[in-house]
């Protein structure tokens, strides 16, 4: 999901956005390797190209909202070393 969540940050965090402040009660993106489905409670990500792995993962929206929020962090402080 990283490649996508880079490429699409500003989709990725609008939609599960409005859906936990319940403008949405479901939002889907389909990126060039993953379909995340955002629910208030529960979000679905599902590699597609992934072989030989279990390729769904479920992760409560809250906690993988906070994830985004410290990869941006992250990401910022590693670009602003190079």
């Amino acid at each position: 999901m990283e490649g996508d969540f880079t490429a699409f940050q500003d989709q990725f965090l609008q939609l599960i956005d409005d859906v936990l402040a319940g403008k949405s009660k479901e939002e889907e993106m389909t990126g060039n390797s993953t379909n995340v489905v955002f629910q208030k409670d529960m979000t679905t990500i599902e590699d597609l190209f992934l072989e030989g792995e279990p390729t769904v993962c479920r992760i409560q929206t809250k906690e993988l909202r906070a994830l985004m929020d410290e990869w941006i962090q992250k990401r910022q402080e590693f670009l602003k070393q190079k």
